[in-house]
């Protein structure tokens, strides 16, 4: 699917990775650059676990939300932060 705010014309390609060399080179270089992020917030906030989960919720990352509450950098979107946002209204 091709995100509504982008208004250039796309195709989406199921496993584009192994179909196109410019899509697995995208991937490595958004993988990495995720890791590195995450290795930066685990630097920053030390008690969510960043650098072992790369995002992924794990009881170590929820574990610092009950704590420790929302940095900025959490994805208010993502549906199971909700729950951390809805308990402050």
């Amino acid at each position: 699917l091709r995100p509504p705010s982008v208004s250039l014309p796309a195709t989406a390609l199921i496993k584009g990775d192994s179909r196109s060399l410019s899509s697995a080179a995208a991937s490595l270089i958004a993988i990495t650059s995720r890791d590195q992020i995450m290795q930066d917030l685990a630097l920053a906030y030390p008690d969510y676990g960043w650098a072992s989960n790369m995002g992924y919720g794990t009881k170590a990352h929820q574990a610092g939300l009950d704590q420790f509450g929302l940095t900025p950098h959490h994805r208010h979107s993502f549906k199971p932060i909700r729950r951390y946002l809805d308990a402050g209204d």
